[in-house]
Formats: C-alpha cells, sequence, structure tokens
C-alpha cells in the first residue's frame, strides 16, 4: 500500500489507548469496560481503528481471499509490537481458531494465515494448540450479550501449551468476547499470561 492510502487508514497510538484492550482514548488508561468487567486476556496491541476502510480491508481479505493482506498487516503489527514497551513477550502465538467447516468453506482461516506472517516478522513460532468445535453464529450479527452466550463452550485446547506467556492473534477485536472466550480457556490450561494482537480495534 502507497503512503498516500496508507494515510487514509486511522492508526491507533498505544500511548493513546486503554491497556488492556486497546480501545483508542485521549490518554492511556483503562477504559471503561474494562474496569466494569475486567476480560480474561491481559493486554492487547492493535494497529488500525476499524473504519470504513479496514472494514473494505477485511471484507477483502477474509470473503475475496487476498490473502497478500496478511502479510503486509503482520508488519504493521509486528512494529506495533515493537512500540508497546510494557507488553509482555510472548512465547507463542496461537491463532483464533474457525470451526472445520468453516475453514473449509472458505479456504483458509485468515487468523491463522496472519499468525504465520507475524511469526515470519517476530521469530515467535505459532501454536495451534486450540480447536473451535462449534459453529457458532456470526458475531458481528449478534448483539453484545448475545455474543457472550454465542460463545460459551466453543473453544477448548486440543494439545498441551508448554508457556507461560502467549499472544493470541485475531483479525479484528470488536466487543472483545471472542478473545476473552479463548483467552480464558487457554488460561485454565495453565497460561499465566495472555496478550492479544488484532490489525484491527473496533469503537464500541
Amino acid at each position: 500500500m502507497c503512503e498516500a492510502c496508507l494515510s487514509y487508514l486511522t492508526r491507533i497510538t498505544p500511548q493513546k489507548a486503554c491497556i488492556q484492550c486497546a480501545y483508542p482514548l485521549p490518554v492511556q488508561k483503562y477504559c471503561g469496560q474494562c474496569l466494569r468487567k475486567k476480560p480474561a486476556f491481559d493486554q492487547t496491541i492493535a494497529c488500525f481503528e476499524y473504519d470504513r476502510i479496514g472494514q473494505y480491508l477485511l471484507s477483502q481479505y477474509k470473503y475475496h481471499s487476498k490473502q497478500y493482506i496478511a502479510p503486509w498487516l503482520a508488519e504493521h503489527m509486528a512494529s506495533q509490537y515493537e512500540r508497546t514497551d510494557w507488553l509482555q513477550a510472548p512465547e507463542a502465538l496461537i491463532p483464533v481458531p474457525l470451526h472445520p467447516f468453516r475453514r473449509w468453506r472458505r479456504g483458509f482461516n485468515q487468523s491463522e494465515l496472519l499468525a504465520y506472517a507475524l511469526s515470519r516478522q517476530m521469530g515467535i513460532p505459532v501454536l495451534r494448540a486450540c480447536r473451535r468445535h462449534r459453529n457458532t453464529d456470526k458475531q458481528w450479527t449478534l448483539s453484545a450479550s448475545a455474543r457472550q452466550l454465542n460463545l460459551k463452550q466453543t473453544f477448548s485446547v486440543r494439545k498441551n501449551i508448554p508457556y507461560h506467556s502467549v499472544m493470541l492473534i485475531d483479525d479484528v477485536l470488536t466487543t472483545g468476547a471472542t478473545l476473552d472466550s479463548l483467552s480464558q480457556v487457554v488460561k485454565d490450561s495453565g497460561v499465566e499470561y495472555v496478550s492479544v494482537g488484532v490489525a484491527w480495534r473496533a469503537k464500541k
């Protein structure tokens, strides 16, 4: 992407975002939602606000198989990680899993492609340690409360995670329900610290 087009994307400044969920704020602190109900994940890095242009790029990536977008996103995520010096270093990257039927229908897992591209940038291994065994309704079609119910008993850990600190990788964080649910499952398996890395952060 050229600099002119890149200028249309709204970058998130780590020093002006929620420490826990990367929601854009005037100053670095915890947002109201994280203060009211702390999510299971500990911290988040996010590159861009999920605005109209972000929605278009994500649609091209996920639904029109423009897989070459993944390395470009990974480059910006790695750069954002380097600027976030308070984040505990992850020992492995865990992509958010898709249900097998949805993966077959789409042809790929966008979060997994992003994780492998980020792995090459950061030199951190990818661990496909989790499974999604319920083909849940699409999260963006549901209210915040319905998203939580939709994800109950959806994820499980299919293999031992021999690390204390991991980073979950996904394309976009909206309410955080998916990443909260998966983080809890990962922590229940014995992982102490779970951070989140996303390309886009939606405004609530």
